[in-house]
């Protein structure tokens, strides 16, 4: 009677133990290890602080994916038990017979599995496997310069899936705090001892900011084939030695050799028009990166620059990052004649020699034809003084100067006359009020003009367009309709008053959608307004 209580109710103690799904397979194949703790009020821990399994104890003959835990509470012949588990696939790395050591917990040891890994035929090529490298050389790199990191995945059966099993890791600097971008994926047919392999090349770009060695850890691959096979294929490890640049090289230089080039010149330059050139500088070097206005232009006396900010743009490909920069610069004659444009000269740091040079575009001639400078507009004060010098003109010669002079005095006296009685009358207030703030003078002889000034809230054009690309950098609308209205007025330009129109009225309603901050400082405590306002 005693030996069967005994039986039924027996005191459950913890078990520890280790499992697998398989003991046969190939090298790279994923082998899912799966510990179990039963009956005990420990949980196991993998990761994180204060792990209580060491998977380094696989030791290099397995590389190990992510743990993942597990607990959960059931019902065994009665009684309640928990259990705790950790699974995770381990990858053999190696043919043979290898062991699975024994894990220990709380007094508790799981036993040792030995699997057996094949050994694949040599004489087979593989199926699937990945190579990677390095767009640079040699192992040497500069600070600074583009270094694109690739790994490129054969395969010449057909896959399910493939997928990064982790991101692209540096050292000793992490990538998060280094310029970096993950490049599109580029797919290419290739052959290798007469088979055909498709390639999937997965390609990132990295800027080396400090000198010394540098570790590029790229991603293991995850791989099913449309027959079932699972292979996981491990991390691909790229090591550099990144040189500091020379002590006379400024640290804002770019890095890798650019490219300048330009559109063609105007087939014709006009004294006092403007006309507009566009050049594009590209340079293998981080987004906005390259300067906003090219250096050194220097054109000779009797020609005035008007050079706009840079618009940015970046081609990216599986072979890196390459920024390009637009600049264009507004070119007027102030005489006619020939004149000889510079040079222009970027300079930068040449990686495979180690040294400063010079980008160029060569200098050209333009030849500019005489044109008449355009008549600014005139108030009711200009016209009488002209007035009075037409009368003064007509004065027969025995009259004296004083009789010339009294004649223009009156002339100017009766033109402030007229001005002041066409005023509005203004009556005194007790209170003070803001003063408006000045607006530019209206003439109605430019009306386009006169409607990009108050859209703009400026007294030119110039300084409304600077202001709008300040917060507007990457617009081209308003910066055209400007351009235009210039041409058209001051420059006589081939568009008709309609497109300049059309134009000017789409910057307009942009305007309107967007305003731009007025420059005026309300908050200036010297302003008379100050005064008057209460604390």
């Amino acid at each position: 009677m005693l030996v069967c209580v005994l039986w039924l109710g027996p005191a459950w103690g913890a078990e520890f133990r280790a499992s697998v799904d398989r003991t046969q397979l190939q090298v790279h194949e994923p082998l899912l290890l799966t510990l179990s703790l039963i009956n005990s009020d420990t949980r196991l821990r993998a990761q994180g602080v204060d792990p209580n399994i060491d998977l380094t104890r696989l030791g290099d003959a397995f590389d190990v994916g992510r743990p993942e835990a597990s607990t959960h509470y059931n019902i065994y012949r009665g009684q309640g038990r928990s259990t705790s588990e950790i699974q995770v696939e381990i990858f053999p790395t190696r043919s043979g017979t290898l062991t699975i050591p024994a894990f220990h917990i709380d007094g508790l040891s799981s036993a040792p599995i030995e699997i057996e890994v094949l050994k694949q035929d040599a004489a087979l090529p593989d199926e699937v496997f990945v190579r990677s490298g390095a767009d640079v050389a040699s192992e040497s790199t500069w600070v600074g310069q583009q270094l694109v990191a690739w790994v490129d995945l054969y395969h010449r059966v057909a896959l399910e899936s493939a997928s990064l099993g982790s991101n692209v890791e540096t050292a000793p600097v992490q990538i998060e705090l280094l310029p970096n971008w993950k490049l599109p994926q580029e797919t290419r047919q290739e052959r290798i001892d007469g088979l055909d392999y498709e390639v999937q090349r997965s390609a990132w770009a990295v800027f080396p900011n400090q000198a010394g060695p540098f570790t590029v850890e790229l991603p293991d691959i995850w791989v099913t084939t449309q027959a079932g096979a699972q292979l996981r294929l491990p991390h691909q490890r790229l090591e550099f030695q990144v040189q500091a640049l020379p002590p006379d090289v400024p640290a804002d230089i770019i890095v890798g050799t650019p490219q300048l080039t330009a559109e063609p010149l105007p087939e014709a330059f006009t004294q006092y028009e403007l006309s507009e050139w566009t050049l594009t500088l590209k340079a293998p070097v981080g987004v906005t990166t390259l300067p906003r206005l090219l250096p050194g232009i220097e054109l000779p006396a009797g020609l005035k620059l008007f050079p706009d900010p840079a618009r940015y743009h970046t081609q990216q490909d599986s072979s890196g990052i390459m920024d390009a920069a637009d600049y264009s610069l507004g070119i007027m004659p102030l005489a006619a004649g020939e004149f000889e444009l510079p040079a222009i000269r970027v300079p930068y740091f040449d990686p495979e020699r180690g040294q400063a040079a010079l980008v160029e575009l060569p200098g050209r001639t333009i030849s500019v034809a005489a044109g008449t400078l355009p008549q600014p507009a005139s108030d009711i004060t200009d016209t009488a003084v002209n007035a009075a010098g037409a009368a003064a003109a007509e004065v027969p010669s025995g009259i004296g100067i004083w009789h010339i002079s009294t004649l223009v005095l009156a002339l100017l006296w009766l033109s402030t006359l007229y001005l002041w009685r066409r005023q509005p009358n203004r009556t005194k207030v007790s209170t003070l009020s803001e003063a408006p703030a000045a607006g530019p003078a209206k003439d109605e002889r430019q009306p386009l003009q006169q409607q990009l000034l108050a859209a703009m809230n400026s007294r030119t054009l110039e300084q409304g367009v600077q202001q709008w690309l300040q917060h507007q950098p990457d617009d081209r609308v308003v910066l055209d309709a400007v351009r235009a209205v210039q041409r058209f007025y001051y420059g006589h330009g081939e568009q008709s008053e309609a497109d300049v129109q059309a134009k000017v009225q789409q910057a307009l309603s942009l305007i309107k959608k967007t305003p731009v901050p007025s420059q005026s400082n309300t908050s200036d405590p010297w302003r008379a307004e100050s005064f008057s306002q209460r604390p």
